[in-house]
């Protein structure tokens, strides 16, 4: 399973930012979060290989009750594996190699499976747009 979210420490920071804030601007940004997480779902359904359709129906994305963290799932137990590759075709964005670590096989199998990634890059690119909007809001993006 891959499970998308920020860490710990960001997560305060960005909670305690959104005490601060008014009423309007609070749900300005539980519409960016949701917008930004339909975004990051949509195209990750989209760009995961599909083979039987289990990958693409395993990615499941949820929010908090409070509206402002959006979480992404993949249960699909070989999600991973389309993400990051296998073996010598293993490809893992910049930043990503504690996540991909734990999918590290253990040498018993040798399979060169190419990354047919779906999920990082798209979040990558929605999460540029995301911390360039919350910048705007005043929130310090140096901290995510």
């Amino acid at each position: 399973m891959i499970k998308l979210s920020l860490p710990a420490k960001e997560m305060r920071e960005f909670r305690k930012w959104t005490e601060k804030i008014s009423k309007e601007e609070h749900e300005k940004l539980q519409n960016l979060v949701a917008r930004s997480g339909q975004l990051i779902d949509r195209q990750a359904k989209l760009d995961a290989p599909v083979d039987t359709g289990r990958l693409r129906t395993s990615i499941a994305p949820s929010y908090s009750s409070d509206k402002l963290t959006f979480t992404i799932e993949v249960n699909a137990n070989y999600g991973p594996y389309m993400e990051f590759g296998t073996g010598k075709m293993v490809r893992i964005l910049p930043g990503y190699a504690d996540i991909a670590s734990q999918f590290r096989g253990k040498g018993i199998r040798r399979v060169n499976l190419k990354a047919k990634p779906y999920l990082f890059d798209n979040f990558e690119r929605v999460n540029k747009a995301f911390l360039a909007e919350l910048k705007k809001m005043g929130f310090n993006e140096r901290s995510m």
